[in-house]
């Protein structure tokens, strides 16, 4: 090996290490739910990015690229801020929008949309790179694991053992559910649920146990103990999931477990029905426990869901107003609060107020219009179906990408009626999944070919 490619090997594996740690670092500060806290986070992304770019060139490293069609992605998606920033400024004649002489009715929202949007996508090229070999975006994928269940963990001793405590200051909200280091149980449950996909994944992959198998490496016990450790980590991020009693966290969860588990076993890569079956005896008091504890609550919740569902309709019914006001335009990213508060009239109390859209679909096309709002779920759909043939094609390495898409629908799945995907830390951990799977899909298509 030269020292070129052991220098590449070490620029790689550094920034697997760095999206691995930033997915799970990037919730601890209330899952960077205050400017303050992303704006630092994105100053490290840049950093690093800018770093690994200069490294790469310095050591000649032509081989870690982009594939056309994950530059294509970054491409595209980066219409989102730079329609914001179009939003935000000022027009050299008056009246164009609801802001008079901008787009946008707060524009320094707007630019500020901009630029958490431009942090997204720095850190998915890096994700991007960091799949770029496939046994290293497998053992990045481990330290993701690792470190929702090391959250799901803390949410569980905090709520528990600890009083109902949170990790930055007294808790005042949400008393009685967990709710790990975000502010929000539905927020965390997002997290958790991203989480519960991508340890389904690793619980019934494969390719990794045959890839060891053929190296001649130990398996058998090995195996056995490494599954274990992966289902006990299920089991911790299950019990967390029913402690927030979010009902579109749990639901959510269990429809991702049982999309990746189908991904995977009518794809390439064929998990065991016997391990199937252990998995299910093994969850059966997993989930008895889970309800003694909190399925009371949580089936209260599930009861009082058409009180909730007829109030947030009206809410919805204001926000479907605003789009029609403004269906090209939009009102500028990060405005959604603003603008509601101009239709905002009864039967919604006086004293209610919505920052976000409880739906992260309205949100966007209130916000960014109609055209570019659907932006980032047709790069989604693109992406889940780039996502869905690779398992299909792949017999080693479906892991990855079943993980991502099973994840992927559950984030769309709970974004229809809440803002998991406005929480920046939920997002980092997408990116993160998504471009490693991408990435690494990649990989062993054109080892293949």
């Amino acid at each position: 090996m030269t020292g070129s490619s052991r220098k590449n090997r070490k620029l790689l594996r550094w920034t697997g290490w760095f999206v691995a740690l930033s997915a799970t670092a990037a919730a601890i500060p209330l899952g960077l739910n205050r400017p303050v806290y992303w704006l630092i986070f994105g100053v490290i992304v840049a950093i690093w990015t800018i770093g690994f770019i200069l490294l790469a060139h310095r050591d000649q490293a032509r081989h870690i690229t982009l594939h056309r069609s994950n530059a294509w992605l970054l491409a595209i998606a980066a219409i989102v801020p730079a329609w914001a920033i179009v939003q935000s400024v000022p027009l050299p004649f008056e009246q164009v929008g609801p802001g008079g002489v901008a787009l946008s009715i707060l524009p320094s929202a707007s630019a500020m949309g901009a630029l958490r949007f431009t942090i997204y996508i720095l850190f998915f090229y890096l994700a991007l790179i960091a799949g770029a070999r496939q046994n290293q975006a497998h053992r990045v994928a481990i330290l993701m694991f690792a470190g929702a269940v090391a959250h799901a963990a803390w949410g569980l001793v905090a709520l528990n053992l600890l009083g109902d405590v949170a990790l930055w200051g007294e808790k005042t909200a949400y008393l009685g559910f967990a709710t790990g280091t975000f502010l929000n149980r539905n927020s965390f449950a997002t997290f958790l649920s991203i989480g519960f996909c991508l340890g389904t994944a690793l619980l019934f992959d494969t390719g990794a146990a045959s890839q060891r198998g053929r190296r001649g490496a130990r398996t058998g016990l090995d195996e056995w103990l490494n599954r274990a450790l992966v289902l006990l980590g299920l089991v911790v991020i299950g019990l967390a999931l029913f402690a927030t009693q979010s009902r579109l966290g749990v639901a959510g969860a269990l429809i991702g477990a049982v999309i990746c588990f189908v991904l995977m076993r009518t794809g390439a890569a064929t998990p065991s029905l016997r391990r199937f079956l252990v998995t299910f005896a093994i969850a059966i008091p997993v989930l008895a426990v889970a309800a003694t504890a909190w399925g009371v609550g949580l089936l209260d919740r599930v009861i009082s869901i058409e009180e909730s569902v007829a109030f947030r309709l009206v809410a919805y019914g204001y926000a479907l107003e605003l789009i029609h006001a403004e269906p090209l335009l939009g009102y500028g990213f990060d405005t959604f609060r603003l603008a509601f508060e101009s239709v905002h009239r009864p039967p919604l109390p006086g004293d209610f107020y919505w920052d976000r859209a409880h739906s992260t679909y309205l949100s966007n096309w209130v916000e960014l219009g109609v055209v570019i709002g659907s932006l980032p779920v047709l790069l989604v759909a693109v992406v889940c179906l780039r996502l869905a043939k690779s398992v299909y094609s792949s017999s080693e390495g479906a892991m990855l990408p079943a993980a991502a898409f099973s994840a992927i629908v559950t984030a769309a799945f709970q974004s229809a009626a809440d803002f998991g995907l406005e929480i920046p830390a939920n997002v980092i951990l997408l990116l993160a999944l998504s471009g490693l799977a991408l990435a690494s899909s990649g990989q062993a298509h054109a080892r293949r070919t």
